[in-house]
């Protein structure tokens, strides 16, 4: 009896080591990692589209697919705020009201954003609304830097915002290289207050909001008097979320959008419009205003797919600005990320994309990648019996210096998984990798 009992306790164990080897030894179901045997090759077969990567430069195909959002990862747009401090200074910012400010401010604007309007023009237009697949992050240097800065200065040209007059300095770099933090990986949003000097002439001054937005920082005229204000009761009254739209604006510049209602944006569904800031009883705005964020209007509530798609192609493109300033999570592994290709589904990814967990691809689905997709350290691309792996000249790799798990194979009796490799598409930067695709 007690021979048995060892056996069956050995048995029980070689089980268990079988889960984490990958080789089931006690079910019907065994997993294995693929190998060079596992792989089909097809090389010269067609891709749909225009060839080999083609499709990846399409920024239609960067249009989140509303069926099934989570195969879009939310995009974090990493910013810090600036402010400043003069002896000349009409309103009373501080470090506590800056903080209050930013939090107000970058709220709202987040809170925008998870709002994606419909367009209101053309009038009639059956314009799809697209989920926003971006969001703002506080970003300082380490973990004990919140990414609010207050400055203070004597100089009027780093403290004020001038658009008129030999003093402008709307479209001037400087302030960004002497304050600018994290230059290249932050988005840096300064704040300014208009010019005391000009507020109190006697020609009247239009103290209205403007900004303006460059790759790597957004500089933003604020009558900031009118936003910050100390009530009857002694308290301070902040008004910072009024300015989210025009905020969202500027940054819109800065992830590489363009106004519509003047100009060829690059996106059809943009109409040209006579730039109503709201509607009125008149024309040319008796008919409608603008919603879109991208146009000068009261509200700024709206993107549409292609503008929505072109942020998104930016973000995922290699040396481009924006994703510079992105906030890599696709670099942690997250359990809870997981995409799940449902069983007999069918689904193609045209456009590059990082994923921050594994990938799923039940009994009877398939997967089509003709582009690149990042997976991080620790994911794994699980293939049920019966599902297919098809990699279209996609390159399936680990963009953070680190190395993914690798394809796991599920294999029963009737059947298994299917891994097919065409138009010299490749698995890279894989812990169990495979010897004679292309070289790491």
């Amino acid at each position: 009896m007690k021979f048995n009992l060892i056996d069956t306790k050995l048995k029980i164990f070689t089980c268990l080591m079988g889960l984490f080897f990958f080789v089931s030894s006690c079910g019907e179901v065994q997993k294995v990692f693929i190998t060079d045997k596992d792989i089909v090759f097809e090389q010269g077969s067609p891709i749909p589209g225009n060839g080999k990567m083609d499709d990846c430069e399409v920024k239609q195909y960067y249009i989140p697919d509303t069926n099934n959002m989570d195969h879009t990862p939310m995009r974090y747009v990493r910013v810090n705020f600036h402010y400043f401090i003069h002896p000349k200074d009409l309103h009373p910012m501080n470090e506590d009201l800056a903080i209050q400010f930013t939090n107000e401010i970058l709220k709202t604007s987040n809170y925008k954003l998870s709002l994606n309007a419909k367009m209101n023009l053309p009038v009639g237009n059956k314009t799809p609304v697209i989920p926003i697949r971006y969001r703002y992050v506080l970003a300082g240097e380490n973990e004990n830097d919140n990414g609010i800065y207050v400055h203070l200065t004597e100089e009027d040209e780093m403290a004020y915002y001038n658009n008129t007059g030999k003093k402008k300095n709307m479209f001037s770099q400087d302030v960004f290289k002497r304050y600018g933090v994290r230059k290249n990986e932050v988005l840096n949003i300064f704040f300014f207050s208009h010019p005391p000097d000009s507020i109190n002439a006697k020609k009247k001054y239009n103290m209205k909001s403007q900004g303006v937005g460059f790759n790597y920082f957004v500089k933003m005229g604020l009558p900031i008097k009118e936003f910050i204000q100390k009530g009857s009761d002694g308290l301070i009254k902040m008004h910072a979320a009024s300015q989210a739209g025009l905020l969202n604006h500027e940054i819109g510049h800065s992830l590489g959008l363009a106004h519509t209602w003047n100009s060829e944006d690059g996106c059809e569904d943009t109409p040209k419009h006579p730039n109503c800031w709201n509607r009125t009883k008149s024309p040319p705005c008796n008919i409608a205003a603008s919603n879109n964020m991208m146009d000068y209007n009261a509200t700024k509530a709206a993107l549409t797919p292609c503008q929505i798609s072109k942020v998104m192609y930016n973000m995922a493109t290699d040396r481009r600005s924006q994703r510079n300033l992105l906030d890599p999570r696709w670099c942690n592994f997250d359990p809870s990320k997981f995409i799940r290709i449902a069983p007999y589904e069918v689904v193609e990814w045209k456009s590059s994309r990082d994923l921050e967990g594994d990938i799923i691809i039940e009994e009877g689905a398939e997967l089509h990648i003709s582009c690149t997709v990042s997976m991080p350290k620790g994911a794994k691309i699980v293939v049920k019996p019966g599902g297919i792996l098809n990699i279209k000249g996609g390159m399936i790799t680990n963009l953070c210096g680190d190395r993914w798990e690798g394809v796991l194979l599920y294999k029963n009796k009737k059947q298994k998984g299917t891994v097919i490799v065409s138009n010299d598409g490749s698995l890279q930067n894989m812990v169990h990798k495979v010897d004679y695709l292309p070289t790491e």
